[in-house]
């Protein structure tokens, strides 16, 4: 006997995705929170331009805010992703933001911005990040390839890894997601600590670049509410809370 499926509109599935982002979220509660709290402090961000303009750095200060927006709405759209329970999807968004801010690190420590410049606005393509993160490495050691591997297997690329995320297990059932889930422990717990990594790494690379060229032009309560976040970001670490890869960004 064939049975009839109910009829399940897009409206019906939006309202699943708010319904289940209540639930998953407190699955990660705490990493949510820093989440947000580093959002909102570079939303929030007030740059004084009248002391930009005076040090000659209006330029470079367009081009890393330019590249910082970019980076920012993708760790927002990112974070929404994974409440909704689409790891997947949450991790091609990452990806996007991960980009974005190994340019402005490398412009940063390198003074490299004339270059980045003319490579996206007379060139027309895009940063060669894969380059930039590679010349960061030489400088700290630090592997940013690694996580860019992984945003891109795990959440760009049809790879198995991909594929695996497109369904959950629920009472038992194998269910595909269909733009929401409900999320596992192991699954809050993994993906949520990709969200704190690029999340502190978009404040460090913000504050490098005021610190290094304009730090007046930031309020000094930015520069607390930042430690702040960094001495959070190391208790998940020595607590135990976060997964610490052996090469960090």
């Amino acid at each position: 006997m064939i049975t009839e499926r109910p009829f399940l509109n897009i409206e019906r599935l939006f309202e699943l995705q708010e319904q289940v982002a209540f639930y998953n979220t407190n699955k990660f509660l705490d990493r949510y929170l820093f989440i947000k709290d580093c959002l909102e402090l570079i939303i929030n961000r007030y740059v004084d331009t009248d002391k930009i303009d005076k040090t000659n750095k209006k330029e470079e200060s367009l081009l890393v805010h330019s590249f910082l927006n970019n980076a920012l709405s993708s760790l927002i759209v990112s974070t929404k992703l994974l409440c909704y329970g689409v790891p997947g999807d949450s991790l091609a968004c990452l990806r996007v933001c991960w980009e974005a801010l190994v340019c402005i690190e490398y412009m940063v420590e390198f003074d490299a911005y004339k270059q980045i410049q003319e490579r996206v606005f007379k060139e027309k393509k895009a940063p060669n990040y894969i380059w930039c993160a590679k010349q960061l490495k030489k400088k700290d050691k630090i592997d940013r390839l690694k996580h860019w591997g992984y945003f891109s297997e795990t959440g760009s690329h049809l790879l198995i890894e991909r594929l695996k995320l497109g369904h959950f297990h629920l009472d038992g059932k194998k269910l595909p997601r269909m733009g929401q889930s409900i999320l596992s422990e192991v699954e809050a717990f993994n993906f949520s600590n990709q969200l704190i990594l690029i999340a502190m790494y978009m404040v460090n690379v913000f504050y490098d670049f005021y610190s290094k060229n304009v730090r007046d032009a930031l309020p000094e309560e930015f520069y607390k509410q930042v430690e702040d976040l960094k001495n959070r970001y190391q208790n998940f670490v020595s607590q135990g809370k976060f997964w610490k890869p052996e090469n960090d960004i």
